[in-house]
């Protein structure tokens, strides 16, 4: 049987709806679940299903009424936000890079899920998300797991569970040989990996055209010789990393947080896990200086993803719509 260990949004829901119609105890009200279920939306820019401007048409009436109806035991399947409807019965993954408290509440409900639905796979949840969701880092993981009873001090059963792997890594004495070793495996994984997307092939390269497309005193991040460079094999990450490396052309109008709020756009448009967002970097990281530190350690991949957001400078503003498939 294959087990999704991934924290995605709706199972959770449905989950979450089904302990609270049976009576057993979970801890959280609807309305939290419901709440972090919108923030998690929100930060990731889903379309909606119904916008204020359909605000006239009968069916955007009825879920108006349907809305206002109370959350009662369950979480429902939709949520509104500044007169847009939005869905939650989509499958949706949640990933370690927005409000912390969201995340948290989450990754608990998923716990309790496994725990419940599949407990012999509850320490393969672990070792799972210390590479999905914090890149190998142990003692940032360790930190945040130690923490997590706190979130949901009502859940009398989720510090013995949580508790218990912790333990279980305390034993293996982990050395720092065997992560570099450990770290040099998952790079040689990458090797020739051929990264999924959801855009074809012609409008991967057409989106990232606005390396040499955009331009500030006549000059762009690269030259479209480089751009090619870059992509004559398509989206795989390579054997090998270019001996030489391309540098972004940036200044400080121009400036390299373009690229990464680009890379980020690119992720939301054309991904579908966290994972991808990594495997982005490693990509362009044996290809551009200015993100080949990526492949030194997890910690090094982990500072620049910290920083690969959907906020754009505002004295650069791009016109997504150029590039982004209609």
């Amino acid at each position: 049987m294959l087990i999704d260990l991934h924290i995605e949004l709706s199972s959770l829901i449905e989950f979450y709806n089904q302990e609270k119609q049976s009576g057993n105890d979970i801890p959280f009200q609807p309305q939290e679940i419901l709440d972090a279920a919108k923030k998690a939306v929100l930060y990731a820019e889903k379309r909606p299903f119904l916008s204020a401007a359909e605000s006239e048409s009968e069916y955007y009436k009825k879920y108006v009424e349907l809305e206002a109806e109370d959350v009662g035991l369950i979480v429902p399947s939709f949520f509104s936000h500044e007169g847009n409807f939005y869905d939650l019965d989509p499958i949706f993954y949640i990933h370690n890079d927005f409000d912390h408290d969201t995340f948290s509440k989450l990754f608990v409900l998923k716990i309790l899920e496994i725990d419940k639905n599949y407990p012999d796979h509850i320490n393969n949840y672990f070792d799972f998300q210390l590479y999905d969701n914090f890149w190998g880092d142990r003692d940032h993981y360790l930190c945040f797991l130690e923490r997590l009873p706190e979130v949901a001090s009502n859940c009398k059963q989720l510090p013995a569970i949580v508790q218990d792997w912790i333990n279980k890594q305390a034993t293996k004495n982990i050395k720092t040989k065997d992560i570099i070793t450990e770290w040099s495996d998952f790079l040689s994984s990458k090797k020739g990996y051929k990264i999924p997307s959801k855009l074809t092939e012609e409008q991967i390269r057409h989106f990232f055209t606005l390396l040499y497309e955009e331009k500030n005193d006549g000059n762009s991040f690269l030259l479209k010789d480089e751009y090619n460079i870059i992509f004559q094999n398509g989206f795989i990450i390579p054997q090998d990393t270019l001996e030489k490396k391309i540098k972004l052309n940036y200044n400080t109008i121009r400036s390299k947080k373009v690229v990464d709020c680009a890379i980020h756009k690119f992720y939301e448009n054309n991904s579908t896990t966290w994972q991808d967002k990594a495997d982005y970097i490693l990509f362009f990281a044996h290809f551009i200086e200015d993100y080949a530190a990526a492949l030194n350690s997890r910690h090094d991949l982990t500072q620049i993803l910290s920083n690969i957001t959907g906020r754009a400078p505002k004295r650069w503003p791009i016109n997504w719509d150029l590039y982004l498939p209609k």
